[in-house]
């Protein structure tokens, strides 16, 4: 999930970028988006942009973080971002915050920092820094990370100076990660273009078109539309995903198989009471909140020492402002021992010899094909993005809540249970193909395999909870209206779904479909 984009704090100090195709780009509701890309050009379009960014704006305050009153909020925004960190700012007081501190960035003095600063300055963090975010994250503030910047900004930028920065702020910062990791404090991390990210998103296009493409991909992919109500889309979709990995907790795997033609097949083992994850977080607080938006992933932590096999990446990765392409990782007892890249391998290469945790898988996700960015069939360069299009792992520290009662248990506790907490790394990849087979083996040696089609399938229905949906409305959102087979396949995969799930799980409406019994299943 929310990846390596956890250590964000970290990572706006370098702009680096951190947590299947063929149909028409749906929201959650199965329908081809509503609304049309604004026009920058026209006043018209300008308006309309006011009006979307507010409203983002509005659900990350609300919703991304969930702003409480009298609680000071951390924006962290690049500069060329200005009119949507502006509109966060007055969003979060609309809410009751105490202070909003800005913190801004800028991809060019980034680099030039990268290029030119001494050498020495790579080494520690500045100790009011250091303070500053310990300090904040104790009292509970909340944390914005704005993730925009041009994925390549850093290449050519030493490998030397990005390890040594890396180990540098996860020493310094190891405090505030941890906090984080363990939901210490409501943290979000959304998105927006910059021009030099959209012109690598659609390089075909002229500037002002490749902002406007991007622009209605990230609406789309957030849940914002033109006169409609995202709050409410949000914690509809929050219940869909939460309902989504109760069933998956309710199977008690110990294990998942991977397979794919692209050359993935790995063993992952699971640790007991292993809790699936998706949606909403709660901090300390109490308070609910989102740590990526979006989010399509339903997300726990393999068993540390009992993954085998071999990983290969089905997606590039933005990694520290350099993309790496062909991604292959060889595992054994869990630990990684065999690293390749087609490009820029030593960059990923230092990123996982940063420590000896991050030799070891920190969370592993599933993402349907039904999500909006999957089906955009958009490349992001961006792992926010990137990684709710497809199933992903990550490499480095695991989210100790992947086990009940993490959050409050010892590290030493925590390792004891094969929990990954021993890394200051959290770098997520995709490994989710089309033909990618996922066999999970529950506790007592019974094979549950969910085929891409199965969870779409499945994931339709708990969308619609309790609500009886015809065999054409099921074929039209899950096969797609090209579909030319007969209803009857509808029956052989529901067929087939409750040999996997529980046949009382899905009832049939006679003559007409089918209807998902949700709420009549123990939440566990």
């Amino acid at each position: 999930m929310r990846g390596n984009l956890i250590f964000y704090a970290k990572l706006c100090t370098i702009d680096g970028e951190r947590r299947h195709g063929g149909r028409a780009v749906r929201l959650f509701d199965g329908e081809t988006r509503k609304g049309r890309p604004f026009e920058p050009k026209t006043e018209a379009g300008e308006n309309m942009k006011k009006e979307l960014l507010k409203q983002y704006a509005q659900l990350v305050a609300g919703v991304g973080i969930n702003v409480q009153k009298g609680q000071t909020v951390v924006v962290r925004c690049p500069v060329d971002c200005a009119d949507f960190g502006r509109a966060l700012c007055a969003a979060c007081f609309e809410l009751g915050a105490k202070d909003v501190v800005m913190e801004w960035r800028d991809d060019v003095c980034s680099r030039e920092h990268w290029l030119h600063a001494d050498d020495s300055v790579f080494d520690a963090m500045y100790p009011w820094d250091i303070e500053k975010n310990v300090q904040l994250g104790r009292e509970g503030a909340g944390f914005i990370s704005v993730s925009a910047s041009d994925p390549e900004n850093l290449r050519g930028v030493s490998t030397d100076r990005l390890r040594r920065w890396e180990a540098a702020t996860g020493r310094d910062q190891k405090e505030f990660h941890r906090t984080m990791m363990a939901n210490g404090f409501p943290w979000c991390v959304v998105s927006v273009p910059v021009l030099n990210w959209a012109k690598k998103v659609f390089p075909n296009d002229a500037d002002d078109a490749a902002m406007e493409k991007l622009w209605d991909a990230i609406f789309s992919a957030i849940r914002v539309t033109e006169g409609g109500d995202a709050v409410e889309a949000w914690r509809a979709h929050c219940a869909y995903l939460e309902e989504m990995a109760g069933r998956l907790n309710a199977l008690q795997l110990r294990q998942v198989r991977y397979k794919n033609a692209l050359g993935t097949d790995v063993v992952v083992g699971l640790p007991d009471e292993h809790v699936w994850m998706a949606g909403a977080d709660t901090a300390k607080s109490g308070v609910r909140f989102v740590a990526n938006m979006p989010t399509e992933e339903i997300f726990s932590a393999p068993k540390r020492d009992a993954v085998d096999g071999v990983l290969a990446a089905s997606k590039p990765l933005a990694l520290n402002g350099n993309v790496i392409e062909g991604i292959r990782l060889t595992l054994e007892h869990g630990r990684i021992v065999g690293i390749h890249a087609d490009t820029n391998e030593e960059v990923l290469r230092q990123a996982i010899e940063t420590d000896e945790g991050a030799h070891y898988l920190g969370e592993i996700a599933l993402v349907s094909v039904d999500s909006p960015i999957a089906q955009s069939g958009l490349l992001f360069y961006n792992t926010l993005f990137d990684e709710n299009a497809a199933c992903h792992f990550a490499f480095g520290q695991a989210y100790p809540a992947c086990v009940p009662g993490g959050d409050d248990l010892p590290e030493e506790e925590l390792v004891r249970r094969g929990i990954n907490v021993v890394s200051t790394m959290h770098v997520d990849f995709m490994v989710g193909t089309e033909d990618l087979s996922i066999i999970g083996t529950t506790k007592d040696g019974r094979e549950v395999a969910l085929t891409a089609l199965e969870f779409d399938l499945l994931a339709m229905l708990v969308r619609r909870n309790n609500v009886a949906l015809s065999r054409e409305a099921l074929l039209a959102g899950v096969w797609g209206y090209a579909y030319q087979g007969e209803t009857r396949t509808v029956d052989v995969h529901i067929q087939r779904l409750r040999g996997k799930i529980g046949a009382e799980y899905i009832e049939t409406v006679y003559k007409y479909g089918y209807r998902f019994c949700g709420k009549e299943v123990e939440r566990r």
